[in-house]
């Protein structure tokens, strides 16, 4: 009789195991990402959309292009490729594109926490045996072991640098941000922390626009915006303009025919209600030129910026402080 209870101890020990595991693989990724990420980007399968853009004529294009010749000169560009080798040298391998392809699983997300750092969390769903083949964890022995909330990561740190990175429940977590990945840990194995999903700005955000994309991305707009690296290189330059909105959600979906994506802004104090004027606004978009790249109309601007558009339009006067341009 002793036996028969012991067996069935075991074998409920064991379900509660396999139901607990199986429900953490079923939980949404933002519901494993730690509070604090000024920007949250998931895709819904984000291998599929990789092998998508390495196979498409549009890359061909885009990096031939002298676009992309001006981009690779610019402050941001240069600064992106001085982090992918300071991480190269932290992990002790390249994250080259045949990296990005053997680390990219279905469902992913991408947490940033420190824009000027690019401390960042990478979540992805990878069956455990793919993971076990990445270059990250053939490379393990490289790095510290640590634990957090039972589970298992490795970091490996080199001029103020880390790279750290942990596998469970076929999830393959990378991060720069040590913290933000012990964290992390701790979601996943169904300890109470403060989570991304809970945060006023991200739910605001998502109840705005609750259909969720192929790719979205969600901005805690108010910390993006007050930092200095956002003002440094938004190349709007209109930072001052963005100070009332305090979160953003955009979502894009792709057809054979078209990428479309759908933005929301929210401002911290909600203005007039212009749907009144939005079939004025439809008239005004009738009159732009078929062949027009790009138009742009409002529903009831202020004055002052419509003479300004007036003036620079017709009488060549400067957008910028220094008033009407002399001749």
């Amino acid at each position: 009789m002793k036996r028969v209870i012991t067996v069935l101890i075991a074998i409920g020990g064991a379900a509660v195991f396999l139901l607990s595991q199986q429900s953490g693989q079923q939980r949404p990724l933002n519901d494993l990402i730690p509070a604090g990420p000024l920007i949250y980007i998931e895709a819904r399968d984000l291998g599929v959309a990789l092998k998508d853009w390495n196979t498409s004529k549009v890359k061909g294009t885009w990096t031939a292009s002298d676009n992309y010749k001006v981009f690779s000169q610019t402050r941001l560009f240069m600064k992106l490729d001085q982090a992918q080798q300071e991480y190269a040298a932290a992990a002790g391998l390249t994250p080259d594109m045949p990296f990005v392809e053997a680390v990219a699983g279905s469902n992913s997300a991408l947490a940033l926490y420190d824009i000027g750092d690019l401390a960042f969390l990478y979540v992805t769903r990878l069956p455990q045996a793919r993971a076990y083949q990445t270059a990250l964890w053939q490379a393990r022995a490289k790095f510290q072991p640590r634990r957090s909330a039972g589970i298992d990561y490795y970091i490996r740190q080199q001029q103020g640098r880390r790279a750290a990175f942990a596998v469970t429940n076929d999830l393959l977590l990378i991060a720069t941000d040590e913290q933000a990945l012990a964290r992390a840990l701790a979601l996943i194995a169904g300890q109470n922390a403060a989570r991304m999903r809970e945060e006023p700005w991200y739910q605001n955000a998502v109840a705005a626009q609750p259909q969720a994309g192929e790719f979205r991305m969600v901005h805690n707009f108010a910390r993006v915006v007050e930092s200095p690296y956002f003002r440094s290189y938004w190349v709007q330059r209109n930072s001052r303009d963005l100070k009332q909105f305090v979160s953003l959600v955009s979502d894009m979906d792709r057809s054979a025919a078209e990428f479309r994506e759908r933005r929301i802004l929210l401002r911290e104090e909600p203005t007039a209600d212009l749907r009144p004027a939005e079939s004025a606004v439809a008239e005004l978009v009738r009159l732009a030129p078929a062949d027009a790249g790009l138009y742009r109309a409002w529903a009831r601007p202020e004055a002052e910026a419509a003479v300004s558009m007036i003036a620079a339009k017709l009488l060549g006067a400067s957008s910028g402080e220094g008033g009407p341009e002399r001749r």
